[in-house]
Formats: structure tokens, C-alpha cells, sequence
């Protein structure tokens, strides 16, 4: 729906009515355009291509060796990386250095050395290294001197080897050698033969787009290129997602398996008499246990860091379509000014393509209702709530399983005895249901248990609804907390946090319905509250009259 509105967008821009309007074209300019000035006179001597891609392969082979490699004073690479951990998620860099003795004076010698350079060090194909390097130039140009954009970008590692004097690339030859760090963004994995080891996100921000459309031709041949890398970066990422995904299954069966072998142990163990054996025995059985712990840790990073590199993809994917209505959005610009009947005729083909994928989109949410039943189905295991005994006031007694959906084998059952409700959801960090503290009159709390073991990890202050229902979107849980004889929506995180909860009361027994940036609820009085997903604020509120006023007019 959003990519069909910005073609209606579009479509009205280049309207008779909107083309006759006065726009001020140097208001919409961000910078100016990115023309570099290479030098034009005779020259001595002239270097072959082959030579200057030479410059390129020294340094990749020489920064194998050491983190900084030189080429006399001409050249040099510094490998800026810094593995721990960065708070504000900064980037390591590689830095490629036109020192002082450098004799470059055209920019696509300079890209030429880059594109040697990339192809050598991280495997890119040839016509891939040459993309990147003219997004490298142009990148580095737009913020030539942004040493306040470098400093919040880049890691501390990089931005020691900087100044605001050499940041980036000037757009003219003479002011190159020994005043030019040109910054290569790298991502976390740069290594051979990874399509994702630079950061083509950054290289395409939206200063460098905005220059690259000034030009005659828009850059949209480069552009392109560069948005199809991007679609084999994020299929690649998938495929290695799958990948682990699978590793990370096994694993966990592994450790399964361990847990079973370490209960007959301790019961093997329980059974003997106290002696020094079986303090020995203890002692091993004890190492083992706190072996297996640190392997469900690091299976536990594993998947948090699974769940991270799934979200980039999503993002990857949505710049890459944001990236292509744009591309569009500039051919049919060029076609109208140069070839109407051809614009006319890339107007109708798009027209086609959105019905198509409009027709899509609903196939798509029909397929979706189809599978909603499998929602409980996580990393190949069923999360199954068994539902004991019916006590009075709607409260439960309930037991929850995982179950193997292929072979419907029990794999486990929660230590858990407390499980009241009869609502739950499975989320990456575990398996949130409602549950009471001993006894159901003193109140029951939102509950998050562990996935693998089932076993409690986070147990809410806030007292919820019994019977709530229980909602999640983008880690952020939805329920019906009480206040003494009150009922409200609220919303907890995952740590079991209440972080904001509705001024208005809402009916304890009321579905929670979520729809884009709304969440819909019934009221106590019988009415529909719609109430705002950021700050659970009253958006609007359908009152009865309103409800028999359409049933009236509608013969309902």
C-alpha cells in the first residue's frame, strides 16, 4: 500500500497543476553538487590502468600483515577495528590515506586504486568494487571536513587517525595529497567473500542520494547497481540466517539431551549415602551443570544476536524498496523531459506492476489468517498450554509444555505450578503467561518463562487481569493490568516492566485488537476505545449511540 501511494504520489506531482506552481529550486538543494576537479593538463609520465590497480592490491596484501601498511609516501591503509562491543552502535572503517608524495590528480584513478583495493581484500566481484569505490568518493566528498558527522559515526579507533582537516576527499585534485582519509564504513563481519563487509547503507545515505540526482542523468546506472548488490546482500544474510538458525536447533537439542543425562545423574547420586564418593561424584555432576549453563548462555547470545541480524535484514529490505521508488520516480522525471509517449508507456507498465502486487499484498494476508494457528510454533518447538482445572471466577490451574510438532513427542514440561491464565504468547526471550503467587486471591502477574527450560525468569510488581488476553508487538506486551477494582490496558516490556498504561478504564474481558499505530479495546460502558500504540493516549472513543446510529441506517 505504501509503495501504490507514492506512485498516486508521484503521478500528481507531474501534473499540469502542480508543474505551473512556483518552487524554489534552491530552497529543495541540501549542498551543492559533488563535481570534482581533475587536472587537465599534459602529462610526463602516464601510469597504466594495470599500475594503478596495482597501488590497490599492495595495500589490501600489506594490511594482511599489520593493521597499517605503507607505499613510500604516497599511500597508506590503516585496518581501524575495535571487536568489543559499542554502545552507540558506531562503525569500524578501513582509512585509505593520499599522502603527501601522491601524484593521483584524477578521481577515477583514485577510484580505480579503491575498487583494486576491495576486490583484493574482501573477494568483490569487479563490477561490485567499482560500484562501491564511486559510492566511496562521493561519500567521503559530501562530508569533507564533517569531523563533528565522523566522531558520533565512527568508532574511537577511527576517529583517531582523522582530523577536520583531512576528513574525506576534496573535490579538488590539488588539496589531496597528505589532506585526504578516505573512510570505508565497514559493518561487524568484513571478511572475504561477504557481500555485507562495508556498509553499503551509509555510502547511499541521503546526503549522498540527494547529491547524486543533481546530476544530468541522475546516477540512476550506479544507483541501480548498487540496490541490486543490496538484494544479494540481504539474500545472502538469509541463507546464513537459516544456517544458524539450524545450528542453534541442534544445539539446543544437545542441550536437552544434557539435561536429561544430568537428572538420572543426580538422581543416581541422590540415592547414595552420603560419602566421599558421593561428594566427588557431587563435585563433577556440579561442573557439568555449570558447564551446560554457560552453553545455554551462549546459545542465548547466539539467538539475541540471530534476532538482531533478522531485524538489519528487515530494515535492508525496506531501504532497498525505498531505493528503487526512488530510481523509478527519477527514470519516468528524465523520460517525460526527453521521451512524453515512452514516460506514458513506463507509466502504464507501473500501473501494472502495483496491481499485481496490490493483488499480492491481499494473497498474502489471506495466507496469513491460514497460519495463524501456528503462532505458538517457535525455533521448531510447540509452546502447549494444558489446561488442568476450571476453578471459580475464570481461573485456572495449567500446565505448559513443548512439544515436537513433527513427531508430537513431549520434549518438556514447565516446573511452573502457578499458571492461572489461559492466555500466553512465545517471544524470542521466552514465553509470557499469567500467573499467581501461591494463592489466586492474592493476585496474579504477568510472567515471563524461559524458553528452553520453561522455568520463571521475571515475574511483574503489577497485578493483571486474570483472564486478560495477551498481546505482543515489536517486544512490547499487551495486557489488562488491575488497579483494586479497576482495569486499565497497559503495556509491559520484556523485562516485565509496566512502562504506560490508559487514563480511561477499559472492560476487564475486552479483546485486544492492534492495527498499525491503534489498539482497539472495549470500554467498561460497552464502548470502543481506540487508543494511541505510543503512549496508550484515548484516540477516539465509538460510543453506543453512534454503534446503534449505523446499526439504524445500515438495516443491521
Amino acid at each position: 500500500m505504501k509503495y501504490y501511494l507514492h506512485f498516486l504520489l508521484f503521478v500528481f506531482l507531474l501534473s499540469p497543476a502542480f508543474t505551473e506552481s512556483k518552487i524554489n529550486v534552491d530552497e529543495l538543494k541540501i549542498d551543492e553538487d559533488i563535481v570534482f576537479e581533475n587536472y587537465q593538463g599534459e602529462y610526463e609520465y602516464v601510469e597504466s590502468i594495470a599500475q594503478i590497480q596495482g597501488i590497490g592490491k599492495r595495500l589490501a596484501r600489506g594490511i594482511r600483515r599489520k593493521k597499517e601498511f605503507k607505499i613510500s609516501l604516497k599511500y597508506s591503509i590503516i585496518h581501524a577495528v575495535d571487536n568489543q562491543e559499542d554502545e552507540r552502535n558506531r562503525l569500524n572503517a578501513d582509512i585509505l590515506s593520499i599522502d603527501a608524495d601522491a601524484k593521483v590528480d584524477h578521481i577515477r584513478n583514485i577510484r580505480l586504486i579503491l575498487a583494486s583495493y576491495l576486490q583484493t581484500q574482501y573477494q568483490y566481484s569487479s563490477e561490485d568494487a567499482k560500484t562501491l569505490a564511486f559510492f566511496i568518493t562521493i561519500y567521503n566528498a559530501s562530508y569533507r571536513g564533517s569531523y563533528g558527522y565522523f566522531k558520533v559515526k565512527y568508532k574511537d579507533i577511527v576517529i583517531q587517525h582523522i582530523s577536520p582537516e583531512n576528513a574525506g576527499i576534496s573535490t579538488k585534485y590539488h588539496e589531496w595529497p597528505g589532506k585526504t582519509k578516505i573512510i570505508i564504513p565497514l559493518t561487524d563481519s568484513p571478511e572475504k567473500g561477504n557481500l555485507s563487509s562495508l556498509s553499503t547503507t551509509d555510502i547511499s545515505d541521503e546526503k549522498v542520494v540527494s547529491k547524486l540526482r543533481e546530476e544530468d542523468d541522475r546516477s540512476i546506472e550506479e544507483r541501480e547497481q548498487l540496490t541490486d548488490l543490496k538484494e544479494r546482500e540481504v539474500e545472502q544474510q538469509k541463507k546464513e540466517i537459516d544456517q544458524s538458525r539450524d545450528e542453534i536447533s541442534t544445539k539446543k537439542d544437545q542441550i536437552a539431551e544434557k539435561e536429561k543425562e544430568i537428572d538420572q545423574k543426580q538422581e543416581e547420586i541422590d540415592k547414595i549415602e552420603k560419602t566421599q564418593k558421593k561428594e566427588r561424584l557431587q563435585t563433577k555432576l556440579d561442573k557439568e551443570k555449570e558447564e551446560l549453563d554457560q552453553e545455554k548462555e551462549q546459545v542465548q547470545q547466539e539467538e539475541e544476536k540471530l534476532a538482531k541480524t533478522e531485524e538489519q535484514v528487515k530494515e535492508k529490505e525496506t531501504e532497498i524498496e525505498e531505493d528503487k521508488d526512488l530510481i523509478e520516480q527519477d527514470t519516468l522525471e528524465i523520460a517525460l523531459e526527453e521521451d512524453p509517449e515512452k514516460a506514458k508507456e513506463l507509466l502504464a507498465q507501473k500501473e501494472k506492476e502495483l496491481k499485481e502486487k496490490q493483488e499480492e499484498l491481499e494473497n498474502r494476508e489471506e495466507s496469513l489468517k491460514d497460519i495463524e494457528a501456528d503462532k505458538q510454533i517457535f525455533a521448531n518447538k510447540m509452546y502447549f498450554l494444558k489446561i488442568n482445572e476450571y476453578l471459580a471466577g475464570g481461573h485456572y490451574e495449567n500446565d505448559m509444555y513443548i512439544l515436537d510438532p513433527e513427531t508430537e513427542d513431549i520434549l518438556l514440561k514447565s516446573p511452573e505450578k502457578n499458571i492461572s491464565g489461559r492466555k500466553y504468547d512465545v517471544i524470542s526471550e521466552g514465553v509470557i503467561v499469567i500467573t499467581h503467587k501461591g494463592q489466586h486471591t492474592t493476585g496474579t502477574y504477568l510472567t515471563l518463562l524461559d524458553r528452553n527450560t520453561l522455568e520463571a525468569k521475571k515475574i511483574s510488581s503489577a497485578k493483571v487481569f486474570w483472564r486478560s488476553s495477551v498481546e505482543v508487538r515489536e517486544d512490547i506486551i499487551y495486557v489488562v493490568m488491575t488497579d483494586g477494582q479497576d482495569y486499565y490496558l497497559a503495556a509491559f516490556n520484556t523485562d516485565m516492566e509496566m512502562i504506560k498504561k490508559t487514563q480511561r478504564r477499559v472492560y476487564p474481558d475486552t479483546f485486544i485488537s492492534i492495527y498499525k499505530d491503534s489498539i482497539y479495546v472495549n470500554s467498561e460502558r460497552s464502548t470502543i476505545l481506540i487508543f494511541n500504540k505510543a503512549d496508550l493516549s484515548l484516540k477516539k472513543e465509538i460510543t453506543e449511540e453512534e454503534l446503534t446510529k449505523w446499526q439504524t441506517e445500515n438495516g443491521k
